[in-house]
């Protein structure tokens, strides 16, 4: 981003900011300020003469970031048009999904498409084009292409010639995180192993008392591979040998001798009150991380939730899909873990879209629980279950209880068709 400014940049970058709704006093103060900074240096205590920067900005100028999304902004509109061009075709996984062109954070970006010619080179247009407009330069070195593993060689090459980008196999990794086809290896997380071994292999750490080392274990050892863990879950063998190496670490200072262990693992990971040392169990920060997946597939507006639900569960509701083999195991995850996690989920009704049956909305719990073992309730929602005022149970009112019936018969009908129903997390234990 350093040489992103120059006369052209500039030029292309006004009317970029012109489209946007700024004004020209601002963009002229902005201009001001870029084509205008000196610099000094200190060499052996002495301040050296001021000189004019020639490159723009540099990375520690508070202004960088707002400049950065604005031309990474350009860039995203330029990848969005992609779908409106004549024969592209996108990355999707049915035709009732999302089309997803790219994913990005920060200057990390993944970019998807067909392997159809005419659909990568508008792609790599539209990357030039950025490239000449910003300033910005795409380090193919540290790039790399991922294709489908039955993908055929001689397609492989063909890609590789148009992108310019090497060919890489599974798994890659993205903002640390493992990208991996198929069943889980203890090998893809070798690197999230090692890291907890660098960490208590040190000289420094033969010092620490008891206490200290549990301190480490918490607010180091966990903290290494949390971002890891709220993406996807190790294979169990994994957490076993990284507790394992904790355990060791805590009674014997290292992880190579032996010594023995006066408390289990799992009775050190009990809270304060409970006679533990209040670390916590791996197993754990995955499920609560899976628990919030849950709880954003089930109330958020992403486009992660478009993808799931058009991948796992297209027109039923998530609560009753199940895991095949083939899905991910993010998906597997969530699948384990939602009966005991929906029925705290409570909705406020508003305009009624949610469902009558396994929408938790009477704050006693799910409707569908009531019914017989076997029976799949419908997907209505509570709209359709009102006409004229009155509540349209069918026959099914023989299944729920009398308590339930009176509860639902207590809830006005008067939808508001004004406000969307609102999702609220019940601590309550039911």
């Amino acid at each position: 981003m350093a040489k992103a400014y120059d006369r052209v940049s500039w030029s292309y970058l006004c009317i970029l900011m012109r489209k946007m709704g700024f004004c020209e006093v601002w963009i002229d103060m902005i201009f001001r300020h870029i084509s205008s900074n000196w610099y000094s240096l200190i060499v052996n205590g002495i301040r050296q003469d001021f000189f004019k920067s020639e490159r723009g900005l540099t990375q520690g100028d508070p202004i960088y970031p707002s400049l950065f999304i604005l031309c990474v902004e350009f860039l995203s509109k330029k990848l969005n048009d992609l779908n409106n061009r004549a024969n592209f075709t996108g990355f999707y996984m049915n035709k009732h999904g999302p089309i997803i062109n790219y994913l990005a954070f920060a200057d990390d970006i993944i970019l998807f498409s067909s392997g159809c010619r005419y659909s990568l080179v508008l792609l790599m247009q539209t990357l030039s084009k950025y490239e000449s407009i910003s300033g910005q330069q795409i380090n193919k070195d540290k790039s790399v292409l991922a294709v489908a593993p039955n993908a055929q060689p001689e397609e492989v090459n063909r890609v590789m010639r148009i992108t310019g980008i090497n060919h890489k196999q599974f798994p890659i990794k993205y903002l640390g995180c493992p990208l991996y086809v198929g069943r889980k290896k203890i090998s893809i997380f070798s690197e999230m192993i090692q890291k907890v071994v660098s960490k208590i292999s040190g000289c420094q750490t033969k010092f620490l008392s008891t206490g200290g080392k549990v301190v480490l274990i918490k607010n180091v050892q966990m903290a290494i591979h949390t971002h890891l863990l709220a993406a996807i879950h190790p294979p169990k063998g994994v957490v076993v040998q990284i507790e394992k190496m904790l355990a060791r670490f805590l009674w014997s200072g290292t992880i190579d001798k032996r010594k023995c262990h006066w408390a289990a693992w799992d009775s050190l990971c009990l809270p304060y009150n409970e006679r533990g040392a209040n670390i916590r169990n791996m197993q754990d920060i995955c499920n609560d991380f899976t628990s919030k997946q849950w709880w954003n597939l089930r109330t958020g507006n992403s486009l992660w939730k478009m993808f799931c639900m058009s991948k796992y569960c297209q027109k039923s509701h998530p609560v009753i899909k199940n895991w095949y083999s083939g899905h991910s195991q993010s998906w597997h995850a969530m699948c384990l873990i939602k009966d005991s996690i929906d029925h705290h989920i409570l909705w406020k009704v508003g305009r009624g879209d949610i469902a009558f049956w396994l929408d938790n909305w009477t704050d006693l719990s799910p409707l569908y629980k009531f019914l017989p073992a076997g029976t799949r309730p419908k997907n209505n929602k509570i709209s359709e279950m009102i006409q004229q005022g009155q509540w349209m149970l069918e026959d099914w009112d023989r299944f729920l209880p009398e308590d339930v019936i009176e509860c639902i018969h207590s809830f006005n009908t008067i939808l508001q068709h004004d406000i969307p129903d609102r999702p609220i997390w019940n601590l309550s234990d039911q």
